[in-house]
């Protein structure tokens, strides 16, 4: 008889191998997860490249750190746009 893992890791293993087997979810690591935002970053720009290729070329993201950096910050206040103080 195989061992079951009963415990909670057990559980969180089964469930992440089914979403990924079965519901093609892709497994993160810790590595791309930028606390400071919480977010994935390496997940979130290969994203906006597959989806938004000519916004991401206009803003630069992939040209230095800041640029990429510059996509968590909010607009500057006064810029007119919705949810300006």
């Amino acid at each position: 008889m195989a061992f079951t893992n009963t415990r909670e890791n057990g559980f969180e293993t089964l469930i992440v191998n089914w979403l990924v087997e079965h519901n093609g979810y892709e497994e993160g690591n810790n590595a791309d997860y930028n606390k400071e935002y919480a977010i994935d970053e390496t997940r979130l720009f290969r994203f906006l490249q597959d989806t938004q290729p000519a916004q991401m070329g206009k803003l630069g993201v992939f040209q230095s750190e800041q640029k990429k950096a510059a996509v968590f910050e909010p607009p500057p206040r006064g810029t007119g746009q919705k949810g300006d103080y």
